[in-house]
This record gives structure tokens, C-alpha cells and sequence, in this order.
């Protein structure tokens, strides 16, 4: 990560309103979400800075990954239907840092964080439900597909992948 960068949790004084991803979604949700989620504990949002200039962002939370859709090899003797997750819910990085490497510094720290995790509670794996197109990109970096091609909210298509702490 360049030096005069660091990642820290969101608060009010970090500058998200020039952020711009190219998703309006990504975009949106850090202006309008990212915040009132952290204060209700539904999860948790990382920044990536340069003083208050949020460059990229990944928010956390819990979840699970049902053992039934992947495979249970992977996953040996597990005696429970879901395996403990941490959700990577959303990642996104400022499109005037592309090719800069902050996408897979942000992701490298959420799977940093889960490991963190693992410590203290059950936490196996990272799970992400990623834009078709971005599914190479997390394959590329470790992660598996399982579940198969799904819809949400019948218009947006993605696939769900994890990665496996044990790895």
C-alpha cells in the first residue's frame, strides 16, 4: 500500500462525497448506508486513506456459507449445515486509483480481519457475492465459486464465492 495511504474504520469526518467507483450502487451505499449500518451493528466498513480522502472501501459482517452448496471434501467432518463466514459486502475502489493495487490491498485485509476473527468466534471462511464480471478478478486471488449464477432483486446477476481460512 503506498506509504501516504492507511486503512481505518469509517467515521463522519472521512470525505466519501468524491468517491466514485463507477457503480452508482458502491458509490451510493458508502454516501448514504455505510454509516447508519455501523451505528446499528448490522456491519462494519474499512477505509482506505489518504488523510480524509476515502480512496477505497470494503464493509464486513457476518454470515454463513451453507454447507449443502459447496463442497464437502473442503470441509471435512464439519457437523453443521452452515459454515461461519465473515461477508465481504461490498468492496469498491475510486476509479482514480485504478492499477493501483487498493482493491486487492482492501481484500487482503478483509481476509486479515476474518483470520483476526477466527481467533475469538467461529470464522472459516470469506464469502463475497460478486458481479458476474468481477468473478475472475476474486478467483484470481484464491476464492471459489459455489451455488451456481443467481439474481437479486431480478435485474442484478452475481455469483457467490469463498475462501477458506484453512487454506
Amino acid at each position: 500500500m503506498p506509504s501516504e495511504c492507511r486503512i481505518e474504520i469509517l467515521t463522519k469526518d472521512h470525505d466519501v462525497e468524491r468517491f466514485d467507483c463507477g457503480d452508482e450502487g458502491i458509490n451510493r451505499f458508502l454516501r448514504e448506508n455505510a454509516i447508519k449500518q455501523q451505528e446499528q451493528k448490522y456491519s462494519s466498513t474499512y477505509v482506505t486513506v489518504n488523510g480524509r480522502e476515502v480512496r477505497g472501501y470494503a464493509t464486513v459482517a457476518n454470515g454463513v456459507v451453507e454447507l449443502a452448496d459447496v463442497d464437502k471434501e473442503d470441509f471435512p467432518d464439519f457437523p453443521y449445515p452452515q459454515i461461519p463466514a465473515l461477508l465481504l459486502a461490498r468492496l469498491g475502489r475510486d476509479l482514480r486509483y485504478k492499477g493501483s493495487g487498493l482493491g486487492e490491498i482492501m481484500l487482503k485485509f478483509c481476509i486479515g480481519l476474518a483470520h483476526d476473527v477466527s481467533e475469538k468466534v467461529g470464522c472459516r471462511v470469506v464469502c463475497v457475492h460478486s458481479y458476474l464480471g468481477k468473478a475472475a478478478y476474486y478467483e484470481s486471488l484464491g476464492f471459489v465459486p459455489y451455488g451456481g449464477e443467481q439474481e437479486a432483486r431480478g435485474k442484478l446477476r452475481y455469483v457467490t464465492l469463498y475462501f477458506d481460512l484453512k487454506g
